[in-house]
């Protein structure tokens, strides 16, 4: 990847080309592991950016700058708006827009420009942008929009990143959560060529090494959720398969398990409660329960966070992967106290 002067305020702009069904996933892990992000392409990014101060993402100023027409396309290629800080004290807004398609088409060079000088125009800040591209291209695409008339030229260059060419073995022996997408996202592209049975072995592997990592539990919970959903099985039984071998996984762990975890154990558990009592029931019980000691566990954490830190709600409410909602409710309910 090409390296450019940090400059002290800047706009990043990242464009993934990917499968639109997957369009969601990329959206969500994003959020999730944007730090990550952060250092996988800078590995100074601890001296470029200040992690203590909070992450935002500016939807609403995002849909002011690239507003969707009421009769042009459902989809849209600008997608994420965030602001971190520098370790200077400066902000610098990072755009983040992903193409909902997994090969170049049309003037993409142009495209990339394009965005560039919209952002530009609108908070006259640098750019920095990413295309990285999700399909099965392994050859390099173009890096660059320029153009030359009677004296007057223009190159604009960005960089780019083909999941398909990364080597992985380095995804593997890396210890950043977001090599761990990647790989993910590697594997999916040939996932169409295997069956089912080949899969779900491959994710079985894929999250053996996941919890092997020294990971945040909702960092583990977050590419466990974009794992389980960006590899597409055939037969549909495969999933409650894959859950089951996870289960196994982490039966003999100390770490809690993802939430669909829990609420897969609570089903089971129901299930067996119904043999008795009707099957339908039983499963309800068992959710309930569940989703019951998930509520009050994911309340003392929050309790903690509010009493121990000085973190906003919206930061806690990232913490501990709950909404922000949740987390007002608990501080109302530690006032009343």
């Amino acid at each position: 990847m090409r390296r450019y002067p940090v400059f002290p305020k800047l706009c990043f702009s990242i464009v993934f080309i990917t499968i639109k069904k997957d369009d969601a996933f990329w959206k969500g892990i994003l959020e999730d592991v944007f730090p990550h992000f952060l250092h996988f392409f800078y590995p100074n990014a601890d001296a470029i950016f200040d992690f203590h101060k909070e992450i935002t993402f500016l939807d609403k100023e995002l849909n002011e700058l690239f507003p969707v027409p009421e009769d042009g396309p459902a989809q849209r290629f600008v997608d994420k708006l965030v602001k971190v800080f520098l370790k200077n004290g400066k902000e610098q807004w990072i755009l983040i827009h992903i193409e909902v398609q997994n090969v170049l088409t049309g003037n993409f060079p142009g495209r990339m420009y394009e965005y560039q000088y919209r952002i530009r125009d609108r908070y006259h800040r640098p750019v920095v942008a990413f295309a990285i591209i999700s399909g099965k291209r392994k050859k390099p695409v173009p890096d660059q929009y320029a153009y030359s008339l009677l004296g007057t030229s223009l190159t604009y260059r960005y960089n780019t990143f083909l999941i398909a060419a990364q080597d992985e073995k380095a995804l593997i022996a890396s210890n950043n959560p977001f090599a761990m997408v990647v790989l993910i996202a590697k594997k999916a592209i040939t996932a169409g060529k295997f069956t089912d049975d080949y899969l779900l072995a491959q994710n079985k592997e894929l999250a053996r090494l996941l919890f092997s990592k020294h990971f945040s539990q909702r960092i583990i919970r977050s590419i466990m959720s974009f794992l389980k959903h960006y590899i597409h099985f055939e037969n549909k039984e495969y999933y409650t398969n894959f859950d089951e071998e996870v289960t196994i996984l982490t039966s003999n762990r100390k770490t809690m398990g993802i939430e669909e975890l829990l609420l897969e154990k609570a089903r089971k558990h129901g299930e067996k409660r119904g043999e008795k009592r009707g099957e339908k029931r039983g499963e309800k019980i068992g959710e309930k329960r569940a989703e019951e000691r998930a509520a009050r566990r994911m309340k003392k954490v929050v309790t903690n966070l509010l009493k121990n830190t000085d973190f906003t709600d919206r930061k806690i409410a990232s913490i501990a992967d709950v909404t922000l909602t949740f987390v007002k409710e608990v501080k109302a309910g530690m006032k009343k106290i």
